[in-house]
């Protein structure tokens, strides 16, 4: 593992195992990189196993917004439960239903309710919440700070993982000692310098030899080849031939002319690092070219994507839409329904902001047109609230309404349980909230009537 990958990594560890040897600790907030997410997560979930540790520890995560988010929490505890008592955790079994209405005091109560579950020889509780990318909502911050500190959640302990943000002022909220803080990030110097050895490694060597090996330093040759070794290629040294094409993943694919996918895109990842544009639009141009040589239509339109992405953080919103705009006709094309979504959804994004919002939203309704087709019902869903979001930030509430009235119109087409992992849920809470705003509360009921009956369970107030 690179070092910008395993030192942040090592340090989390450390890290945990001293908030466990606190006991005045109730929450530790690890804010962690995107790139670090997974294996951060994967890690503090393995502190459960530590020799010091009597706790049973439960992750839950949320994607929806408000309350919703509450919902979604809940939801993920209760399954999560039932996995740990699976998996021959010490836990009897849990109540599901129960009182009140959803949103972070049933939240709570659900906390307390898994906590009296546990048995000996474990005690006490330990909540991993997952926050999704971007900066947590302030008034969810304060809901949940308000649970850190409840006397009746006093045997649950709390780690948060979310993207960095500026979180000062809300620890300063909580009580001294009851908050540890770590930032687990990649040194953005380290994880260029061996990127670029990678590089050159690869320049060097041929694909296969990404790590870097030190110049003039015989490789050694494969277990049961003999003593036969290769040199390594000087600096002037043309390189190796390209290697037979074996699949059509882009990280394998070597063209005649020495580059590859892979080494295309790694180069334009540094080059962004380093903020040059120019060659980072270079090599993803030629990632994607060599896609569509290589007869690989639909990662050329990821190829194509990325390279929007790219213009739209380099602040070329023109050439941005006009990337976005070919990927969702090559698309089309073969038809690549999800990545057809997913390019309108992006062309959408570039109108934002712009005065006319109406080709944002045709844009969005196209990607759920094109979703649809290929029965991407999370990418239906997700334009369904883009839209919504944006009719929203216009003050066009009676749009959202008969948008999102559309939206469940076509969830009441599905099974429940393809449905959940969607937009949904939140789309319709957000949806009463709205109606009851406009004084429509017959409607706002019978939105909470459908999801209720729906989902088997209170969803929307």
């Amino acid at each position: 593992m690179k070092d910008s990958i395993a030192v942040p990594l090592e340090r989390l560890g450390d890290a945990v195992q001293r908030y466990l040897h606190d006991p005045d600790a109730r929450l530790l907030h690890v804010a962690i990189d995107t790139h670090l997410r997974s294996g951060g997560l994967r890690l503090v979930l393995a502190s459960e196993h530590l020799a010091d540790n009597r706790s049973p520890w439960m992750c839950v995560a949320y994607q929806a917004r408000g309350d919703a988010a509450w919902v979604e929490l809940e939801d993920r505890l209760v399954d999560e439960h039932e996995a740990l008592r699976d998996a021959g955790a010490p836990m009897v079994p849990l109540r599901r239903d129960l009182a009140g209405t959803p949103g972070p005091a049933r939240f709570a109560a659900r906390l307390v309710q898994c906590e009296a579950t546990v048995r000996a020889p474990a005690r006490g509780l330990f909540v991993v919440l997952v926050c999704p990318p971007g900066t947590p909502a302030p008034r969810w911050l304060d809901q949940l700070r308000q649970l850190i500190v409840a006397p009746a959640l006093a045997r649950v302990r709390f780690v948060l993982l979310s993207a960095p943000f500026e979180a000062a002022s809300w620890h300063a909220g909580l009580p001294t000692g009851v908050v540890a803080f770590h930032e687990c990030v990649v040194d953005p110097q380290l994880a260029q310098r061996e990127l670029a050895e990678e590089i050159e490694a690869e320049e060097r060597l041929g694909p296969g030899h990404e790590g870097a090996w030190p110049r003039d330093v015989p490789i050694p040759a494969p277990a049961g080849s003999g003593r036969i070794t290769l040199p390594a290629c000087a600096a002037n040294d043309p390189p190796p031939p390209p290697a037979t094409k074996t699949s059509s993943n882009p990280a394998s694919t070597s063209p005649p002319g020495g580059d590859s996918v892979r080494l295309c895109i790694k180069r334009a990842v540094l080059a962004r690092q380093r903020g040059d544009r120019a060659q980072t639009i270079a090599q993803q141009l030629r990632a994607r070219d060599l896609c569509v040589l290589d007869g690989n239509p639909e990662d050329a339109i990821r190829m194509e994507l990325i390279l929007g992405g790219y213009l739209l953080e380099f602040d070329d919103r023109a050439h941005a839409h006009q990337a976005f705009e070919r990927a969702a006709h090559q698309a089309t094309q073969h038809g690549a329904a999800g990545l057809e979504a997913q390019a309108h959804y992006a062309r959408a994004w570039t109108w934002r902001g712009q005065p006319e919002p109406d080709l944002a939203l045709r844009s969005y309704m196209a990607g759920v047109e094109a979703a649809k087709r290929g029965d991407h019902l999370a990418l239906v869903f997700e334009g369904y609230w883009e839209a919504g979001d944006l009719l929203l930030e216009l003050q066009q509430r009676s749009s959202l309404v008969s948008l999102w009235t559309e939206a469940i119109r076509f969830a009441g087409m599905h099974p429940w349980t393809r449905l959940r992992g969607t937009r949904l849920p939140a789309l319709a809470e957000r949806l009463a909230e709205v109606l009851r705003r406009l004084h429509r509360t017959k409607d706002a009921r019978a939105v909470a009537a459908w999801a209720s009956q729906s989902t088997g369970d209170d969803h929307v107030r």
